[in-house]
This record gives structure tokens, C-alpha cells and sequence, in this order.
């Protein structure tokens, strides 16, 4: 799966710089379906400049995804001081 996600990524040209330091961090989960397959797609932004700051697709929704996305995403960028805005999902 990973090796498809990684293909499916590079083909959707979803690919941030690393190194940034947003004061704001706005975090979003989409399901998308794929054929007759659904997929959760993660994506973080940074709030001021609309730039794609990580993004992650799986096949499952679970607690530990998000807390990998997340720590993922603390190894590619300064967030520990960021705002995280985040819509009503647990």
C-alpha cells in the first residue's frame, strides 16, 4: 500500500517543502473513493499562505494514523507552538 500512496502522491503533485514554521496549522481528514475503494485523505496547510504542509493517504481511519500524521508532520516542520484549527471530527 504504501509503495500505491507514495505513486498516488507524486501523480497528484502533492508534495510540500519541508522546514516551515506556521503560526497557524489548519488539519483535515477527506474520504475519497477510488473505484469501488475508500480512502482517508490527511492533509495539514499552513493558515496563512494556503501551502500544502503534509499529507498522508490511508486505507483506514484509526487514532493511531492520525497520531502518526501528526508526529509526521512535527518531524518536517516547526508546529509545536502553531494553532491547530481543526472542524468537529473526534
Amino acid at each position: 500500500m504504501s509503495h500505491h500512496r507514495h505513486n498516488w502522491i507524486q501523480k497528484t503533485d502533492l508534495q510540500p517543502e519541508n522546514g516551515r514554521t506556521p503560526d497557524h496549522v489548519a488539519v483535515d481528514e477527506t474520504v475519497i473513493q477510488i473505484n469501488d475503494q475508500r480512502f482517508w485523505l490527511y492533509a495539514a496547510v499552513d493558515h496563512a499562505t494556503n501551502r500544502l504542509l503534509h499529507v498522508a493517504l490511508s486505507p483506514t481511519r484509526t487514532t493511531t494514523i492520525t497520531e502518526m500524521f501528526l508526529s509526521e508532520l512535527r518531524e518536517k516542520h516547526l508546529v509545536d507552538d502553531a494553532i491547530f484549527l481543526v472542524d468537529g471530527a473526534p
